[in-house]
């Protein structure tokens, strides 16, 4: 079973209780030869200690993985960077006390299409028929961001705007051979 909790423990005032939960729903799942992975969020900033580290590492041994979501990552509908992703997966192991072998990496496979008014999620499909298209798209690498990004004019409505394509590709892996 999986269960998106992340947004509670930031919470004070839930973290007991949703704690609470965790440990009931683990005992019965694990009776039942079931597994109990909880998806949750990182904080952007390494520097800062994992929030509620204790509460983590107090529902580990009911929990059998962490999903730590590393997609949607700034206002502007991005995913979180590699670099970034292993930082705080190292931090997270380091502050909490939870083994690296319960940790998983929510990896993104959809994108985004925006301008400034319309973000919008892009799926496969989408992204197929943009390639296809007469134009070539061109793809840039943002070493910053650590992502591709495809910047194109269109109309939209009767005024001409930008459009922002954000699509994960495997130059985000280190080991791909795709760079």
């Amino acid at each position: 079973m999986v269960l998106e909790t992340g947004v509670y423990f930031y919470y004070p005032e839930m973290q007991e209780l949703v704690a609470s939960l965790i440990k009931i729903l683990g005992k019965a799942l694990h009776k039942e030869g079931m597994k109990l992975v909880i998806t949750l969020f990182l904080h952007r900033s390494v520097e800062d200690p994992v929030p509620d580290a204790e509460v983590y590492g107090g529902v580990a041994p009911f929990v059998d993985y962490f999903n730590v979501m590393v997609y949607d990552f700034i206002q502007q509908d991005l995913h979180a960077p590699l670099s970034w992703a292993v930082n705080m997966l190292n931090k997270f192991e380091a502050d909490t006390a939870v083994p690296a072998g319960k940790l998983i990496v929510g990896v993104p496979f959809y994108g985004y299409t925006f301008t400034e008014r319309d973000p919008q999620p892009m799926m496969g499909t989408d992204f197929v028929r943009l390639l296809g298209r007469k134009e070539t798209p061109i793809f840039k690498w943002n070493p910053g961001q650590e992502e591709h990004t495809l910047a194109r004019r269109e109309y939209i409505g009767k005024s001409l705007e930008t459009r922002l394509v954000v699509y994960p590709t495997l130059y985000v892996f280190p080991n791909s051979n795709s760079r």
